[in-house]
């Protein structure tokens, strides 16, 4: 028997085909995106033979360790847009091949990338990119793709930020390598025909979360992925399928460290200004130079300020005086000791507009007839004004009480009754009114309307939501009813009665014709919300009727689970999933389930279903699954009780493990004979 495995083995070794790394040169790299998890113990042999792979230099090949239970964005990215099946899954060029679960050789994963070599009727595109270190963990990052096509090109671009060695370790305790930060881009693009597209951003570590991540064990990798949809499959051949975008180019690149320093305009005009004296302070930073040492010039661009950039100096503020009325763009840049300049200098554009106060247009308009005797009077100015020097400066004729709100550069006059019918009314606003720079409007500005004859139409509830009727109301929804004309708020509210009665805020909108009723919370069962007829609208005019409507609210509920509860015998490879009558919050799943005995697994949703991916689960065990009342829906509402499942495992069958094996070693024994014997042959 020793014998005939040794023969087995050399015969195996002589036959099969290793995929060989072609000499000749590449013309683009490949992408993979490695779907994996810090509990998975198959991702680890895995994780590491990409890593081969890509130390070997046999390809110009990169890989991302999307670390789905670290990372959202990378499980949004994997579930969301892969849905991903289970750990590992390799996604190669954004899924032209899909390997999943671990494999005891690297074979699969070479033909994959092979394959993805071979692709033909890719777009002749051109991607640079250039990564500068800006200090504290930040990243200047600019792209730019050369579309040499004759047509426009749609496409995806996703720029990743990636660690090299990770803070995060796979299941046997050592790094993960080139694990997934977050983006730094991740936006459709087009490019025009035989043009240019350039991206510039900056990525903060620190404003993401990685205040420690270090320039010197950084990977950014950027890949360009086309707009035209593919089938793909996650669990191939034919099962979880997604859109598969396939990568035309991909590019990857460590900082520049020691970049030039960067600089930031603190204070200074943004917009208009009626202001002819301006000021602006800034300042600079840079990895290595201290920032009392870093030297900056500056220079203003519009009308005559089109001189020359100034001395190299240590102030970082400057002021102009008496700036003539026009277009501004002030620009400062920042060198550091070595005598790198920014690469980019910053800017601040601005108008100086010394005109005087105007009025750009009102509300009512001017000479407008049959305006509701409930209405408000907006007054809109081009400049920010003076507040006080507005309110002192207005009249209306005849006079009424009113209470001023301003919502930017507009006055909303909100009077304390309603105005008289069929009346003509004046506003005017004096000319002491100026500007918050000093300048006053030039003369007076008026304008005249006149109030409606009296309403005696009664108002009517044309739609609610939900309507009458509606089954299975979350706990957490509002109750609207619209209203066919403003009404009288406080009539409403004493009309108002719910049965049986629940908390809640009452919020208007729509100038008083839509009334929202938010629950605190709202318990299982049938409630009805009436609105007596002694609802009035703003006219007076009572509703004809009561009106009623009648809903009914339910909480979140388990349908189904599989396994089923009490099932027997379910495979250690079973895709345990439950499914909930709506939508839930996956987060509260992951926090609210818990199984016994203890397994690590991470919670995934499509539609209602929510998945626990576990790697495997033991041989003949009885599980429970418990997910606690407080699990909760995607808007807000929770179970309310406790859930419980029990199953158990299949049980491990050793002989019928065993037969398989011995058969295949006869059979395999029997073809190294004819093997032999095919060889004698042949001599």
């Amino acid at each position: 028997m020793f014998l005939l495995v040794i023969l087995i083995l050399a015969f195996l070794a002589s036959s099969i085909d290793y995929p060989e790394a072609s000499t000749s040169t590449y013309t683009r790299s490949v992408l993979c995106e490695e779907g994996t998890a810090t509990w998975c113990t198959p991702c680890v042999a895995a994780g590491d033979m990409l890593y081969s792979i890509y130390e070997s230099g046999d390809y110009p090949f990169y890989y991302i360790a999307m670390v789905t239970d670290k990372q959202t964005d990378a499980s949004s990215r994997l579930y969301d847009d892969y849905n991903m099946a289970g750990f590992p899954t390799f996604f190669f060029d954004g899924g032209y091949r899909v390997k999943f679960g671990s494999t005891s050789t690297d074979v699969s994963y070479r033909e994959a990338i092979e394959a993805c070599f071979e692709r033909t009727g890719l777009p002749d595109l051109v991607v640079d990119m250039t990564v500068l270190g800006a200090g504290e963990g930040t990243f200047n990052i600019t792209l730019e793709v050369k579309n040499n096509e004759d047509d426009v090109y749609h496409g995806y671009l996703r720029i990743y930020i990636t660690e090299i060695v990770s803070r995060w370790d796979m299941k046997n305790g050592n790094p993960y390598h080139f694990a997934f930060l977050g983006y730094a881009s991740d936006r459709d693009i087009s490019v025009d025909a035989r043009d240019l597209f350039v991206e510039t951003v900056l990525w903060n570590g620190t404003h993401e979360g990685y205040a420690d991540v270090r320039g010197d064990n950084v990977m950014v990798m950027a890949a360009v992925f086309n707009d035209e949809k593919h089938n793909g499959y996650a669990n191939p051949p034919g099962g979880n399928s997604f859109d598969a975008y396939y990568v035309d180019y991909m590019v990857a690149s460590k900082p520049q460290l020691d970049a030039p320093p960067s600089v930031d305009i603190l204070s200074g005009p943004n917009g208009t200004t009626g202001f002819s004296r301006i000021g602006f302070e800034w300042r600079g930073q840079d990895d290595f130079t201290p920032v009392s040492d870093i030297v900056y010039s500056y220079r203003l661009e519009g009308n005559v300020y089109m001189g020359e950039w100034s001395a190299w100096m240590s102030t970082t503020r400057v002021t102009y005086e008496n700036l003539s009325d026009g277009e501004y763009r002030f620009r400062v840049k920042a060198k550091d000791t070595k005598g790198q300049v920014s690469i980019v200098s910053a800017e601040r554009e601005f108008r100086v507009d010394t005109g005087p106060a105007l009025i750009e247009q009102n509300d009512p308009i001017d000479g407008e007839e049959d305006v509701p005797v409930y209405t408000r009077v907006s007054i809109f100015f081009a400049y920010g004004m003076n507040k006080t020097s507005v309110e002192k400066s207005l009249e209306i004729e005849p006079s009424v009480s009113y209470l001023p709100v301003w919502e930017e550069n507009t006055l909303i006059l909100k009077f304390m009754e309603n105005l008289d019918y069929l009346t003509r009314y004046k506003v005017t606003v004096g000319k002491d009114a100026k500007r918050m720079s000093g300048q006053q409007l030039v003369v007076p500005y008026s304008f005249l309307f006149t109030t409606a004859s009296e309403d005696r139409i009664p108002p009517a509830v044309v739609a609610t939501d939900p309507i009458d009727g509606t089954k299975n109301v979350s706990t957490k929804s509002s109750v609207i009813l619209f209203f066919s004309e403003p009404m009288d708020i406080v009539s409403v509210r004493r009309a108002l009665r719910i049965d049986p009665w629940f908390s809640h805020q009452q919020m208007w909108r729509d100038n008083d014709t839509e009334l929202i009723l938010l629950p605190l919370i709202l318990d299982d069962g049938g409630y009805t919300v009436t609105v007596l007829d002694t609802a009035m609208d703003k006219a007076g005019n009572n509703l004809t009727s009561d009106f009623g409507v009648y809903f009914e609210v339910s909480r979140p509920r388990i349908l189904y689970t599989y396994p089923y509860d009490g099932e027997e015998n379910v495979s250690i490879s079973a895709n345990l999933s439950i499914i909930f009558s709506e939508k839930m919050d996956v987060a509260s799943l992951q926090e609210m389930i818990t199984m016994v005995p203890l397994e690590n697994f991470t919670v995934t949703q499509k539609g209602s279903t929510a998945m626990l991916d576990i790697s495997r689960l033991s041989y003949d065990t009885e599980y429970t699954v418990l997910i606690g009342k407080d699990a909760a829906a995607s808007d807000g509402s929770t179970l309310g009780s406790d859930y419980t499942w029990v199953f158990r495992t299949e049980k491990e069958d050793n002989e019928e493990n065993t037969a398989p094996s011995f058969i295949v070693l006869m059979t395999l024994g029997g073809l190294c004979a004819a093997f032999i014997v095919m060889k004698k042959i042949k001599k």
